[in-house]
């Protein structure tokens, strides 16, 4: 019933760790009719890319918590972006601009146009997804230049004897990892119920980095406006 709501694509993929298979088995027949669903579903067990598509690439990266956890990257694929002033200088216009991003290029009365000649390179965006971790290299590879980096910041630095314990991140390592890759916004989540408010969260955070939001269910967070590709 979700997925007709969200009028999702079937069969739905799901990418999980090996090592978890037998969680999956049991989440595929956790409620009547639900094994009737078509799911797609990929055991991973070696980092990397694990999906490409024309709309995206998911690759996932090994974390460092107390049972086997990946992180996930969403990568959308570089493209190129029209330019009204080129395009009108060469006399493409209506339908014409259609075909000539499929074609790549046009004859215009004898005359080629290339489609670099009217576009500029789009850089495509990224989001990066890393929970249930302590401080690692695959955090940080996942997170490298994410426009939206959703990062688990379950303690504060005053608990962090705590977050050691349970392979956890503290507020301000999530903000340093942020700082560290170069990410340009990050979104705090994953907070143990041991505090009131995430107010002191996105303090902590933002000792280390500027751009910071503290998630709540149901939050819509816009990514950053799409970079120029000079800026990458």
């Amino acid at each position: 019933m979700r997925v007709a709501i969200d009028e999702g694509q079937l069969p739905i993929p799901v990418h999980y760790p090996a090592s978890g298979q037998q969680y999956f088995d049991r989440l595929r027949h956790a409620s009547a009719g639900q094994e009737q669903v078509p799911v797609d579903g990929q055991a991973v067990s070696t980092p990397g890319v694990v999906h490409v598509g024309d709309r995206y690439s998911l690759s996932c990266a090994p974390l460092r918590h107390r049972i086997e956890s990946l992180g996930w990257r969403v990568q959308e694929p570089d493209g190129r972006r029209m330019v009204p002033e080129r395009l009108a200088a060469f006399g493409v216009s209506g339908p014409d601009v259609g075909r000539l991003q499929a074609a790549g290029q046009l004859n215009l009365d004898g005359r080629i146009v290339g489609l670099q000649d009217v576009s500029e390179p789009r850089p495509g965006q990224s989001f990066a997804f890393v929970m249930d971790t302590s401080w690692c290299d695959g955090a940080v590879e996942l997170a490298e230049h994410a426009d939206l980096l959703v990062c688990e910041s379950t303690f504060l630095s005053a608990d962090r004897h705590l977050a050691t314990k349970y392979g956890h991140l503290t507020a301000r390592e999530a903000g340093r990892l942020a700082a560290i890759a170069g990410a340009r916004r990050l979104v705090l989540t994953h907070f143990s119920q041991r505090y009131g408010d995430t107010d002191a969260f996105v303090e902590e955070a933002r000792e280390e980095f500027d751009d910071v939001v503290a998630a709540a269910d149901f939050d819509r967070i816009p990514v950053p406006t799409r970079l120029p590709s000079q800026s990458r």
